[in-house]
């Protein structure tokens, strides 16, 4: 967006490759035409341009040391589907004085286009409550199967690894096979000593094997991010792991009754938080 005097604004639209949805951002205004209502129509621009793209949806990730961010997405639809924490780097906001400084936290934000049906998630027992106000909370119809799958894997698995800028590694399982648990094992020694800050874990909730291999990851200290929304329904239960990090939950800052019910639950599974 811009004037005859410059750029007044900028959004983004960036792929996913993990889902069929757009992610929403790059966005910015001018500091002397915020509030006229410049950011809201790039908003909506954004979201009509995914749609006429054929995208899935579209979604954000919106910070947790202040609303704003949140407050924003909600007003175009947005909903809370996952605290990805310790995410990136710090961020000191300048406008906002005497805020304390640690490795930013996001919740990942969604708009869903269309209302299909999802399912059926093979999701752990444990995890179900959680999920099912999840979806309700997204409008999400998801259908959960009680089985676990057989316990007999095939050999070999299949992985897709990767780092980013933030200090983050992501770990994506694209099947289970017998030697999947030893790559995951392999792969989180190898970023901690690297010395890589937190560790995600995507699980596709389509296939059986997660329902009854989850606990195995969350015994090697991965615990609940969320949900993400994926390609065509392929949708991933994210777990995380903090490397040597006692994160200061207090310092998360949620708009909505779910946001802060979203804290609460990843809290109490962090198991350092415990101690």
């Amino acid at each position: 967006m811009h004037n005859e005097y410059g750029i007044i604004g900028h959004h983004a639209l960036a792929p996913d490759d993990l889902s069929d949805m757009v992610e929403m951002c790059a966005a910015f205004v001018d500091p002397r035409y915020r509030k006229s209502g410049c950011l809201n129509a790039l908003s909506e621009h954004g979201i009509g341009e995914a749609l006429r793209l054929g995208a899935g949806g579209v979604f954000v990730t919106a910070v947790t040391t202040h609303v704003y961010s949140q407050k924003a997405a909600i007003r175009h639809g947005f909903r809370e589907t996952a605290l990805f924490v310790s995410r990136v780097q710090p961020v000191a906001m300048r406008a906002i004085p005497r805020q304390e400084v640690a490795r930013e936290s996001f919740f990942l934000m969604t708009k869903l286009f269309g209302e299909e049906s999802r399912g059926p998630y093979y999701a752990p027992i444990h995890h179900w409550e959680i999920l099912e106000r999840t979806c309700r909370h997204l409008e999400l119809n998801a259908v959960f199967d009680k089985s676990h799958g057989e316990i007999l894997l095939p050999e070999r698995g299949q992985l897709k690894l990767k780092t980013d800028n933030h200090e983050s590694g992501h770990i994506v399982i694209l099947s289970y096979g017998s030697d999947t648990a030893h790559l995951v094992w392999t792969a989180q020694r190898n970023w901690r000593v690297d010395r890589l800050e937190t560790i995600y874990l995507y699980l596709p909730l389509l296939q059986p094997y997660t329902s009854g291999l989850c606990a195995a990851y969350e015994e090697m200290g991965f615990f609940f991010a969320g949900l993400k929304p994926g390609r065509r329904g392929q949708d991933w239960l994210v777990l995380q792991y903090l490397n040597n990090q006692r994160y200061d939950y207090s310092l998360i800052k949620a708009t909505t009754g779910f946001g802060r019910e979203l804290i609460d639950y990843v809290r109490e599974h962090d198991p350092v938080s415990k101690f």
